[in-house]
């Protein structure tokens, strides 16, 4: 079963299905991803950490509109943030951000930034 993607304009907090979506979505573009947690911050009921992903583009690549876009073999590198909320010992809300126009750019889909 091929995982799809899709996010509306709400730019709130992700649910952890649309969270599980973007994830099979990307390992299955990315199959050897690679994430490093560049920096953990932690206060109150937040965690915050930045990561810096590099693989490989063997696989496609679901886009948020339901369309794809085809292997290209090359190897990217993309920054991403996730912020937590924590209630109770658990996570209770999140915030994702990727730079997906790099990414696009990289994969050469879009013109370079």
């Amino acid at each position: 079963m091929r995982a799809t993607w899709r996010r509306t304009a709400n730019c709130g907090p992700r649910t952890s299905w649309e969270k599980r979506l973007f994830a099979q979505a990307y390992l299955a573009a990315f199959p050897d991803a690679h994430p490093e947690v560049t920096l953990l911050i932690a206060q109150g009921n937040y965690v915050v950490a930045h990561i810096t992903a590099t693989g490989t583009h063997t696989g496609p690549l679901s886009t948020p509109t339901g369309s794809s876009i085809a292997a290209t073999g090359k190897l990217v590198v993309m920054k991403a943030s996730e912020t937590h909320e924590l209630q109770d010992g658990k996570i209770f809300r999140s915030w994702s951000f990727a730079d997906l126009a790099s990414l696009l750019g990289q994969l050469g889909v879009m013109p370079p930034m």
